[in-house]
């Protein structure tokens, strides 16, 4: 534009993938949310601001051979012990999620059936002493146990500011 001096302007155009892409850029101003949400650069000590987490609500054993889920979309092939927690589609847990788990006791366990939409079920087989008022863990720290950022990329099959907005939008916020 005629008559503008770079000198006299302040350039806001660039976000965290700017920073990080150790490229030289000109500019005065960037937006840094995917940074400041340790979505990028663990190595450089960011930190994810958020984790997902929700209830058993129930644990009860069931037969080899039983239907669970909506449909009877999964039958199980052994003698089961499964929990059912509080979470579904209506949170965030996209029903299209492959090979999703939840980590409960520091364990994971594979979710079985069809996402509803506000529960799910999971194959608690093996994992000793869990009881209704457990926490699982969708997204984040267990006790010992993650669920890292790569796995909950790749089981919902987005990015983690997608995850980040949709959780945030349709999940009560606990602030530690």
């Amino acid at each position: 534009m005629p008559g503008l001096c770079r000198s006299d302007l302040l350039i806001h155009a660039g976000s965290s993938l700017t920073l990080v892409s150790e490229v030289p850029v000109e500019t005065d101003m960037y937006r840094c949310g995917a940074l400041l949400y340790g979505i990028l650069r663990p190595d450089w000590g960011f930190v994810p601001t958020m984790e997902v987490a929700a209830r058993v609500v129930s644990v009860l054993d069931y037969p080899n051979g039983a239907y669970v889920g909506y449909d009877n979309a999964a039958r199980l092939t052994r003698d089961s012990r499964l929990a059912c927690v509080s979470i579904g589609y209506q949170n965030g847990f996209d029903r299209g999620a492959t090979e999703a788990a939840v980590l409960i006791r520091d364990q994971r366990a594979p979710v079985v059936g069809k996402v509803s939409m506000n529960a799910l079920i999971v194959d608690v087989t093996g994992i000793g002493g869990v009881s209704v008022g457990d926490v699982a863990t969708v997204f984040g720290q267990g006790h010992r146990a993650e669920i890292p950022q790569a796995t909950v990329e790749r089981q919902f099959g987005t990015i983690m500011a997608d995850l980040y907005t949709d959780w945030g939008l349709r999940n009560p916020r606990l602030y530690a």
